[in-house]
């Protein structure tokens, strides 16, 4: 899965699953379908994850397996999150934390953490989140994980981004992109690119974020992560509006509207801004490029677009 090669370890995931299965293992059972939760998510099967997932949870809870329920509930609230759901998301975290704590499962902690944060980005409680960001970015430190660094740096330039603080933002996901780089972790680097593309269209630099944004999209296209290259498809829309070009910032905004894959937070900003662009060209024109963007394949749109 850290090599980015998500159908493969779905094939194999699925092998495993089945021999635990088989075995009454069902803590073997709940592990391979925590990751399968994942994997699926990356694949942009979202409903196919959260039913991985709360499998996972029942088993892990069956075989009074506290670590593997902790890990099951965690990366559930994330995908609720995700659906938009925060409520519920905050719930299923709280209680993975409390777990976590009493384990005395240091990485673990970090790891909910991470996911807690993300909800309050959504629930606007800032410092609560950047706080959630940094307690888990000390402990990946002082463990020396890179990768867990390298998410909460992102993490943080979400945080910033959100309250308008650009610079700070852009500061993180450089920050982000180069660790994530240092280790090849091509998910990462798709993410941290299609955040700094974001930032760097909001700051003004329409060259660097074009980079960023085709970047994220054809590594997204190359590891089948559906999800970030449905944003990054989103990116360019609103970056195109940005220069000036609304009929295609339409039709790019509305092959992401469209698809399964984009997330809640994400598929409101979507709508919004195409509210804003319907406000600003001729009825005719609009409905045209709506039409073209529904009819767009979000794996060839890079192509149809002319990027």
């Amino acid at each position: 899965m850290r090599c980015s090669d998500f159908t493969r370890a779905q094939t194999l995931l699925e092998t495993s699953r089945a021999i635990f299965h088989t075995a009454h293992a069902l803590s073997g059972e709940a592990f391979a379908l925590n990751y399968l939760g994942l994997v699926a998510e990356r694949l942009g099967q979202r409903e196919q994850a959260i039913t991985h997932l709360e499998a996972s949870v029942a088993c892990a809870r069956a075989a009074g397996d506290d670590w593997g329920v902790a890990r099951g509930l965690s990366n559930l609230g994330f995908l609720f999150h995700l659906a938009g759901d925060a409520p519920r998301a905050q719930t299923l975290l709280d209680e993975s934390l409390a777990i976590r704590r009493r384990l005395n499962d240091h990485l673990g902690v970090a790891k909910t953490l991470i996911n807690s944060g993300s909800v309050l980005n959504q629930l606007r409680q800032y410092a609560r989140a950047r706080a959630a960001h940094r307690e888990a970015l000390e402990i990946f430190q002082t463990a020396g994980n890179r990768l867990g660094q390298a998410i909460c740096l992102n993490n943080l330039g979400f945080t910033a981004s959100c309250q308008e603080n650009y610079a700070e933002a852009q500061s993180f996901y450089a920050h982000a992109l180069d660790v994530y780089r240092e280790l090849g972790d091509r998910w990462g680097i798709a993410t941290a690119l299609d955040n700094l593309g974001a930032t760097c269209t909001e700051l003004g630099d329409y060259v660097t974020a074009r980079a960023c944004y085709i970047e994220a999209l054809t590594l997204a296209r190359e590891i089948h992560a559906t999800r970030r290259l449905v944003e990054a498809v989103a990116g360019l829309g609103r970056l195109a509006a940005c220069q000036g070009n609304l009929t295609r910032a339409v039709e790019w905004l509305t092959c992401a509207l469209h698809h399964p894959a984009l997330d809640a937070e994400a598929r409101a900003s979507v709508t919004r801004f195409l509210a804003e662009l319907e406000t600003q060209m001729p009825r005719a024109e609009f409905d045209a490029a709506v039409a073209r963007g529904k009819m767009l394949d979000a794996e060839g749109a890079f192509i149809g677009l002319g990027y």
